[in-house]
């Protein structure tokens, strides 16, 4: 859809990519190893360069989304597994948009 992905295999990854790279939005899944989303999501919002950057969560259950919620961070958008690629799509455009 005309975006330029950058992945990453685990949390810490992650992390340092977003602070290399300064992403327009970061998509995280809540399970990643290493270090998981919610972890990589509260360091993201605690770096001034990196806090306005909007996340989106990629989660399998509820569960995931309450736990997520329990560390005290909220990512811009949940949104469930499995998902359409359409539906991702539009809710990247919707965030960078």
């Amino acid at each position: 859809a005309g975006y330029e992905v950058i992945s990453a295999a685990e949390g810490k990854c992650a992390l340092a990519l977003a602070h290399e790279r300064r992403p327009v939005l970061c998509i995280l899944d809540g399970t990643m190893p290493g270090l998981p989303g919610f972890a990589v999501l509260q360091a993201i919002r605690a770096e001034p360069a990196t806090a306005s950057v909007p996340v989106l969560i990629l989660t399998a259950t509820v569960d995931e989304e309450r736990e997520i919620r329990r560390h005290g961070v909220e990512p811009d958008a949940f949104m469930k597994k499995p998902f359409e690629t359409d539906r991702l799509v539009g809710e990247v455009t919707r965030l960078v948009g």
